[in-house]
C-alpha cells in the first residue's frame, strides 16, 4: 500500500470482526446464489407447468368444439 506522498505502509491486520464480517458477508452471498438458482429452476418449471396447461385448455376447447358440432348434427334430422 502507498501514501500519500509514495512511501511504503504497511496494511494494518484485520481485526477478529472484519474477519467475521467476510465470513458472513461470503455465508450470504452463497445463499443468495443458491437462491437465484433455485428462482431459476422453479421459473422453468412453472413456464414448462404453464404450456402444459395451455395445450391442455386448446385441446379441451378443440373437443368442446368437435362434441358441439356432432350434436348439432344430430339434432338437425
Amino acid at each position: 500500500m502507498r501514501a500519500a506522498k509514495g512511501e511504503e505502509v504497511e496494511a494494518p491486520e484485520e481485526s477478529e470482526e472484519v474477519q467475521a464480517l467476510k465470513v458472513e458477508l461470503e455465508k450470504a452471498q452463497a445463499i443468495k446464489e443458491k437462491f437465484k438458482s433455485t428462482t431459476i429452476r422453479i421459473q422453468r418449471e412453472n413456464a414448462k407447468l404453464r404450456d402444459v396447461n395451455i395445450a391442455t385448455t386448446n385441446a379441451l376447447e378443440q373437443e368442446t368444439k368437435r362434441a358441439c358440432k356432432e350434436e348439432h348434427g344430430r339434432n338437425k334430422f
